[in-house]
C-alpha cells in the first residue's frame, strides 16, 4: 500500500509540473464523465427506477387490442372489463378507472382539478393505502351511494392541510362528497390526479359492451410475469370474441406498467446514453494518445529505472498511477458538472419526460460514476503503461539518442487512436445532423391549422349543473357571443377537442346505400362537436358543401362535416355531400338516426405532424353538446390578456367555473415535438463535444 500511495503522490507531482497537459486531460475527462453521469441519472430515474408502488413489477395496463383501427392500447367497455377480471387465472386483482376534469367549490375560489374515478380494487391493485382516514368501502361503489372522495396529498395541502378536512364535505362538480381519506405524498395515479371518487356506473352502462370508455390496470399474481399474464388474457379475449359478435376484431393484451409509461422516451434516452458513451470513448482514446506521447518523452527515465532493477509491474504501476489520479480528479469535476447541469436539466425535463421527479444524484449514480472512473483509467492508461514497461535500458537510450518519438509501436498506436477518435466523432456528428434534418423537415409540415394567431383553452362545465344539452348550449352560446364582442378578438368558437387524442371518441358507422362490411373489418369514425365559425377561426379550408352554421340546431336535421380522408375512403368519386350515415348498425325496431353530410373540409394533422391523418367527423355542438370543450379565439392579443377577458366573461355567466390559462394552438403541437427536440438538442451538443475532443486528440 505504501508503494501505491508513493506512486500516486509521484503521479500528482508529475501532473503539477505539466499544467498544460493536465488541464487538457482533466477538461476532457470532466466533460465525458460529467455527461455520462448526468445522462445516466436521467436514464435511471425515468427508465430503471421502479414505480413507487409495492412489488411494482407486478403491475400492468390491460388494453383492448383494437385490430379494427390498429390501436393496440385502446380503452374498453364495462362488460369486457368484468369478463377480463373474472375469467383470467393470472391476475390477483384488476380495476378500471376514468379520469376527468372536475370543479371544486366551497373552499375559497373555485378550483379545476383532475379527478379519477376508480372501480373496486383500484387502490388494492396499486398496493397503496391512505395516509389518513380510509379508502372506499364496498357499498360506496354502488350507484347512488358513491358520495365519498379521497384527496391526493397535494390537493389536501392546497386546501390547508388540516386534519379536520377528513370528514368534511366538498362540492365536486356540483355534487356534495364526504372526504373520507388522504393519500400519501407522491401518490398520483394516473399522473397528476388530485382526488379520487368511487366509479359506480349505472345499470345501462354495465350492459353496453360496445361503449368503450374505460382504461384498466391489474396486478399479476406473485411469481407470474406480465408476458405469461398476457398469454392468459389473449385466450380470454378469444373466448369473448367468439361469444359476442360485436367484439369481433377486438382482443386484449397486458403490458408492463413501467414499460408503457416510458414507451415514448425510452429509445431516445438509450440513444443519448450511447452517444455520451461514445464521447467517453473519444476522451479515453484522446488521453491514451497524449499519454503515449508523454511516455515516449519519459522513455529514457523509465529505461534508467529498469536498468536499476525496477520490475515491469513497477513500471506499469508508475504509469497507471498518473492515469488513476487523472481519472479520480476528472470524476470529481465531472460529478460537479453533472450536479450543476442537473438543476437546469430537471427544470427542462419536468414537463417533457414521465417520472421526471425521480431524476437526481444518489448512491446508485455515484456507484455508476465510480465504475466509469475506474474503467476510464484502465481504458486510457493500460496501453501506454504496458508499452512503456517493455523498455530495455540500452535500446531505449539508443532510441532516444536518435531523437525518435517512441518507436514504431507508439507511432502506429497513436495513428490508430487518432483514426478511431475521428471515426467515432464523425459518426456521431453525421447521425445527429441527419436526425436534426429529419426533425426540421417534420416541423415544416403544414398542419392545416392556424397555429400562431389562434389561441385555445379548455373549459368544462359540471354535470350536476349542466346535466344535458340545453343548459350547455345556452352557456356556450352566451360565452362565444361575449368573446366575439370583446375588442381585440376577431372571432371565437369552440369544439369538443382541437387536438385528436391517441384514444379518441369514435364509433363504427353504416353508410346509406353502401354494402355492409364484415364486422371484424369495420372501421371507426372519430367524432367531435363544433360551434359555428370553428373552422374559420382555425383557418381550416372548406373543400365542398358548407360548414356548420346557425341553422344547425337541436331540432334541425342531424348533419355532419367530414374530412377529405373520409371521402377518399368511402366515396371514390369525391362526391360525399348529401350522403347519409348513422353511427352503429342499421336494424332493430327503431328507424336509424341518419346524419346528412353537408360539408367536406381539408385534412389536418390534428394528431401531430408525425402521425397519419385519420377519418374525422364533426357534428353541430347543438346536436352533440359535450361538457368539456376547447375554446378557440383568433386574436393577436397576448395570452394573459385573453385569459383575463375570458375569466371576466365566464364569471359573469357562472362565477363557480374556474378558467385555465390560454395558449396558442401552436403550443399544442410544440408540446408533442418538445421531447424529440430535447433529444436531438442533446445529441447535437454531445456530437459537438465529441468533435472538440477529437480535434484535441489530433492536434494535442
Amino acid at each position: 500500500m505504501r508503494r501505491v500511495l508513493a506512486e500516486l503522490r509521484h503521479g500528482v507531482r508529475r501532473l503539477i509540473r505539466t499544467p498544460g497537459y493536465t488541464t487538457v486531460a482533466l477538461l476532457s475527462l470532466a466533460l465525458a464523465i460529467g455527461a455520462n453521469t448526468a445522462v445516466f441519472t436521467v436514464v435511471r430515474g425515468v427508465l430503471l427506477e421502479p414505480l413507487p408502488y409495492p412489488d411494482a413489477h407486478e403491475l400492468a395496463y390491460v388494453w383492448l387490442d383494437n385490430r379494427r383501427q390498429s390501436i393496440p392500447d385502446d380503452i374498453t367497455s364495462w362488460p369486457n372489463f368484468m369478463d377480463w377480471k373474472t375469467q383470467n387465472t393470472t391476475f390477483a386483482s384488476m380495476a378500471g378507472y376514468s379520469t376527468t376534469v372536475a370543479q371544486l367549490t366551497g373552499q375559497g375560489d373555485p378550483l379545476e382539478v383532475t379527478a379519477t374515478y376508480g372501480s373496486e380494487d383500484f387502490f388494492d391493485v396499486l398496493g397503496v393505502g391512505p395516509a389518513s382516514g380510509r379508502v372506499f368501502t364496498k357499498d360506496e361503489y354502488e350507484p347512488g351511494r358513491d358520495n365519498a372522495v379521497v384527496l391526493g396529498h397535494g390537493l389536501w395541502q392546497r386546501l390547508g392541510g388540516r386534519a379536520d378536512l377528513v370528514g368534511s364535505t366538498l362540492n365536486v362538480s356540483g355534487k356534495a362528497l364526504t372526504v373520507v381519506g388522504v393519500m400519501p405524498p407522491r401518490f398520483a395515479f394516473p399522473e397528476r390526479s388530485e382526488l379520487y371518487v368511487p366509479l359506480a356506473p349505472d345499470a345501462e352502462t354495465r350492459e353496453q359492451r360496445s361503449s368503450f370508455w374505460l382504461p384498466v390496470i391489474g396486478r399479476v399474481r406473485p411469481g407470474v410475469d406480465v408476458a405469461t399474464a398476457n398469454e392468459d388474457l389473449q385466450r380470454v379475449g378469444e373466448r369473448i370474441e367468439n361469444a359476442f359478435p360485436e367484439n369481433e376484431g377486438y382482443g386484449v393484451r397486458a403490458v408492463s406498467m413501467l414499460k408503457y409509461q416510458v414507451r415514448d422516451v425510452a429509445s431516445g434516452l438509450w440513444l443519448i446514453l450511447a452517444v455520451v458513451a461514445g464521447v467517453l470513448l473519444i476522451a479515453c482514446a484522446n488521453l491514451a494518445n497524449l499519454m503515449l506521447v508523454r511516455a515516449s518523452a519519459h522513455r529514457r527515465a523509465l529505461a534508467v529505472r529498469a536498468a536499476l532493477g525496477a520490475s515491469r509491474w513497477a513500471l506499469v504501476r508508475h504509469q497507471l498511477a498518473e492515469a488513476v489520479v487523472l481519472a479520480f480528479v476528472g470524476a470529481v469535476l465531472g460529478i460537479g458538472l453533472a450536479q450543476l447541469s442537473l438543476a437546469g436539466l430537471q427544470a427542462l425535463v419536468a414537463t417533457l419526460l414521465p417520472r421526471a421527479d425521480n431524476v437526481g444524484l444518489d448512491l446508485a449514480v455515484l456507484l455508476f460514476t465510480t465504475l466509469v472512473t475506474f474503467a476510464t483509467a484502465l481504458a486510457f492508461g493500460v496501453l501506454p503503461a504496458l508499452w512503456s514497461s517493455r523498455v530495455k535500458g540500452s535500446d531505449a537510450l539508443r532510441e532516444g539518442g536518435r531523437g525518435q518519438a517512441g518507436g514504431r509501436f507508439a507511432t502506429a498506436s497513436r495513428s490508430v487512436l487518432v483514426v478511431a477518435q475521428v471515426a467515432i466523432a464523425m459518426t456521431l456528428l453525421v447521425g445527429a445532423g441527419l436526425a436534426l434534418r429529419s426533425f426540421w423537415n417534420l416541423l415544416e409540415v403544414d398542419t392545416g391549422l392556424e397555429l400562431d394567431r389562434a389561441a385555445v383553452t379548455n373549459l368544462a362545465v359540471p354535470a350536476a349543473r349542466y346535466p344535458d344539452a340545453p343548459p350547455r348550449v345556452a352557456f356556450m352560446g352566451g360565452l362565444v357571443e361575449r368573446l366575439e364582442a370583446t375588442p381585440g378578438i376577431e372571432s371565437a368558437s369552440l369544439s369538443s377537442s382541437v387536438r385528436m387524442q391517441h384514444i379518441h371518441s369514435s364509433s363504427t358507422f353504416t353508410i346509406e346505400g353502401q354494402p355492409p362490411v364484415d364486422r371484424a373489418q369495420r372501421a371507426e369514425l372519430p367524432m367531435d362537436s363544433a360551434w359555428p365559425g370553428y373552422f374559420d377561426v382555425l383557418g381550416v379550408k372548406l373543400v365542398a358543401g358548407r360548414l356548420i352554421d346557425a341553422r344547425d340546431t337541436a331540432e334541425s336535421t342531424p348533419v355532419a362535416v367530414v374530412n377529405e380522408t373520409f371521402v377518399q375512403t368511402y366515396f371514390p368519386n369525391g362526391n360525399a355531400v348529401g350522403a347519409r350515415y348513422v353511427y352503429g348498425d342499421v336494424g332493430g325496431d327503431e328507424p336509424p338516426a341518419w346524419i346528412t353530410i353537408v360539408g367536406v373540409v381539408q385534412d389536418t394533422f390534428r394528431r401531430g405532424r408525425d402521425q397519419p391523418v385519420r377519418m374525422e367527423s364533426w357534428l353541430p355542438y347543438a346536436q352533440r353538446a359535450t361538457r368539456s370543450v376547447d375554446l378557440v379565439m383568433r386574436s393577436s392579443l397576448p395570452n394573459d390578456v385573453l385569459a383575463r377577458s375570458l375569466r371576466e366573461h365566464v364569471k359573469a355567466l357562472d362565477p363557480l367555473l374556474p378558467v385555465k390559462p390560454v395558449e396558442r394552438v401552436g403550443a399544442l403541437f410544440e408540446a408533442d415535438a418538445a421531447p424529440r427536440r430535447l433529444t436531438l438538442s442533446l445529441l447535437g451538443a454531445f456530437a459537438l463535444v465529441a468533435v472538440v475532443l477529437a480535434v484535441i486528440g489530433v492536434y494535442g
